[in-house]
């Protein structure tokens, strides 16, 4: 007669299916009977107040041309909230609701008579579900560049060394406000490249005025050209320097 010392066996034919489902429901990651597969509760929505102000200056919508203000949220550089709104002097708020909890970047443009972007301010902004996120300080607005890609050459057919200049000095001119916009910019004058690039901060009506400097830092050549530069344009600019005159932009 056999002895159980340690109590009875249970019976292999329900043993084993017992281990059989317990591993199935390892392997596959099912739930135990204590598990909570529930989906989870959706988040409440919150929103988003805005002021902006158009540069540092606070110019009207007129003085800076622009004719509509566009907003966006954008999530992993996807838009996913936009609203566009008329330029008002007068109220330049905005609220927007019905936004998913999350971190944006958030995107105001200044848009001008045909629907292109001219100023522009970017921020983060954390929306929170169920409350109302507000932007203490004004956002500022500022006019999009323009980019010159300039490059000279000699209207006799001649090069530097011959011509005995030196540098290329080159100015940015704002004909409506009859002054420079940006510091007077010096290259040698055998630059190698295909062209010298300058961002323009303040796009409008420009000159592009060059001048070929000698070793006594005196202007011997130089030209000029004007234009209208718009926010995001990409400007090709040859200049054919010429042996100066009186009364010559440049010398």
């Amino acid at each position: 007669m056999q002895r159980h010392v340690n109590g009875t066996k249970a019976p292999a034919g329900i043993l084993l299916p017992l281990l059989a489902m317990v591993l199935v429901a390892f392997l596959s990651g099912c739930p135990t009977s204590d598990g909570d597969d529930r989906e989870p509760e959706a988040q409440p929505p919150g929103s988003l107040q805005i002021h902006w102000r158009i540069t540092e200056l606070s110019k009207s919508c007129e003085q800076a041309e622009v004719k509509k203000i566009q907003l966006r949220l954008e999530l992993v550089g996807e838009v996913v909230h936009e609203e566009t709104k008329e330029c008002s002097d007068t109220d330049r708020t905005a609220t927007m609701g019905n936004i998913a909890p999350a971190t944006y970047d958030l995107v105001i443009s200044g848009l001008d008579g045909s629907g292109k972007a001219i100023y522009r301010a970017r921020t983060n902004v954390n929306i929170r579900p169920g409350s109302t996120e507000v932007l203490s300080t004004p956002l500022t607005l500022s006019r999009l560049p323009a980019l010159l890609k300039i490059n000279w050459s000699f209207a006799n057919g001649m090069r530097c060394g011959y011509n005995k200049v030196h540098r290329i000095e080159i100015v940015i001119w704002d004909v409506e406000d009859e002054e420079a916009i940006d510091d007077r910019m010096s290259y040698d004058c055998d630059f190698e490249g295909d062209f010298v690039t300058i961002e323009v901060k303040r796009p409008g009506t420009v000159k592009v005025i060059a001048s070929g400097i000698d070793e006594t830092g005196r202007a011997i050549f130089a030209d000029s050209q004007q234009f209208d530069l718009v926010a995001e344009q990409v400007q090709e600019v040859l200049l054919r320097l010429q042996t100066c005159a009186p009364g010559m932009a440049g010398c």
